[in-house]
């Protein structure tokens, strides 16, 4: 009977202690649900190192459905994809006014999410984004942030597998883009 009263207590003072530390009540030695580790299937993030500034010649124009009177290319030289699944790439638009905007970016293919890293501060440097966040990519997106959208579906990843074309590929892609997919 007093062996059966100090188990008793014993469990119960380390029910006590492990609510007190924030653990779950589940004696069981496994996890209760809610309080299971989350795993992240996302890789992390590689180091940012900003890129040359685009030069004329190393851009590509590409199509963006719905846009007028705005260019859109992309810097076939800087064109990059990390062992992150991140491809990054420098884009350069440029409305009918003749000013373009730079900007440094990257895409997650598995998740549809792009980052702005950094933006053009010049005609020659970059000018890190001070608080980069991952944004999902909308297929509704209207304006010139449609670009986004088309990079994802027609140029830089793979759909069916999530995941990023070769740098070849999507230089290739760039340029032969079929007008099936800008039609009406």
């Amino acid at each position: 009977m007093l062996r059966g009263f100090m188990l008793g207590i014993a469990l119960c003072s380390v029910n006590a202690a492990a609510t007190e530390l924030g653990e779950p009540e589940d004696l069981s030695g496994g996890y209760a649900e809610a309080s299971r580790p989350k795993v992240s299937s996302t890789p992390i993030e590689l180091a940012l190192t900003l890129p040359k500034f685009p030069k004329k010649e190393d851009l590509q124009s590409f199509s963006v459905d719905e846009v007028e009177n705005t260019q859109f290319e992309l810097d076939t030289q800087n064109l990059s994809i990390g062992k992150d699944g991140i491809v990054r790439y420098s884009v350069v638009i440029t409305a009918a006014t003749g000013l373009p905007n730079v900007f440094y970016e990257g895409i997650r293919c598995a998740t549809a999410e792009y980052k702005t890293y950094a933006f053009g501060s010049s005609h020659t440097s970059f000018q890190k984004q001070l608080h980069a966040d991952w944004a999902k990519i909308s297929r509704n997106s209207r304006g010139t942030a449609r670009y986004r959208f088309a990079l994802l579906d027609y140029y830089l990843c793979n759909r069916n597998e999530g995941a990023p074309y070769s740098k070849d590929t999507i230089i290739y892609n760039l340029s032969h883009a079929p007008a099936e997919k800008f039609a009406d």
